[in-house]
């Protein structure tokens, strides 16, 4: 990976239990996210310097919460691009992610993908 000037974030192992088409129960998940954004440091460690960042806990909190109201889900893209959907609208500033979308209950449930702000 290319070293970036902007701020990026990072979002590792968030677990939720999300519905999925053809099961009696939710499925255990897990979603990584790497989202890149067009805020440019320098970040001093300030208090102020929060008004310049992306607060990524209410992506978290969406989540947890009300993404899953958006189910059932057919697989593991369908969970993804969602969410991307989501963030893209959550947040202007951000400009590209990479969604990681998998299950230690199914294996085969699993997905990584690569978005950029048209």
């Amino acid at each position: 990976m290319i070293p970036s000037p902007h701020f990026q974030i990072l979002v590792r192992e968030v677990a939720v239990m999300l519905p999925v088409a053809g099961r009696v129960g939710d499925l255990d998940c897990r979603i990584n996210l790497r989202l890149g954004t067009s805020v440019t440091g320098p970040f001093t460690g300030d208090p102020d310097d929060i008004s310049m960042t992306v607060d990524y806990s209410q992506i978290v909190r969406h989540i947890l919460g009300p993404f899953c109201d958006n189910g059932p889900f057919v697989d593991a893209e369908g969970v993804a691009r969602t969410l991307g959907r989501f963030i893209f609208a959550f947040d202007d500033r951000i400009v590209t992610q990479k969604i990681s979308v998998a299950s230690p209950a199914d294996t085969g449930f699993a997905c990584q993908i690569d978005l950029e702000r048209p």
